[in-house]
């Protein structure tokens, strides 16, 4: 897991959408007759191990959306990126749509905020600068 701390929130979101299709595929094998026992009620041994990688997939893509549910990001990329990481989570367990368009919406917020004071810094550095341009000058 310390390698997915490490991570940006892009590689988060480009991993968990890797990680869930590949669980998507694995499961629609599960659910083929040969991994399925005679009577077709339960997996075979080839279709217990196949559902153990998908929980597998499965622990791995919760924990990079864990991740990123507990981010910080700085820039207001890495505050869109970990919102479509928790979004596209959200919306594949989503039973709602109201529940789903607020936190939509609220991630819309947070990078519409974080690109708001992006566009802020620039001016305040210039304006530092100047006054230092005209300090020097006096």
């Amino acid at each position: 897991m310390a390698e997915l701390r490490e991570m940006g929130m892009k590689e988060l979101r480009d991993l968990r959408k890797v990680l869930y299709t590949v669980a998507e595929v694995v499961s629609g094998f599960c659910c083929q007759p040969r991994f399925l026992t005679e009577d077709g009620k339960s997996y075979n041994a080839a279709g217990s191990v196949l559902e153990d990688i998908c929980d597998f997939l499965g622990s791995y893509e919760q924990a990079a959306v864990n991740i990123s549910v507990a981010a910080k990001p700085a820039t207001s990329s890495e505050v869109e990126w970990r919102g479509w990481t928790i979004l596209s989570f959200e919306a594949d367990c989503a039973e709602d749509l109201a529940p789903f368009a607020v936190k939509a919406a609220e991630f819309v917020r947070d990078e519409a905020e974080s690109r708001l004071r992006e566009a802020r810094r620039p001016a305040v550095t210039d304006r530092a600068t100047e006054r230092s341009v005209k300090e020097a000058a006096q």
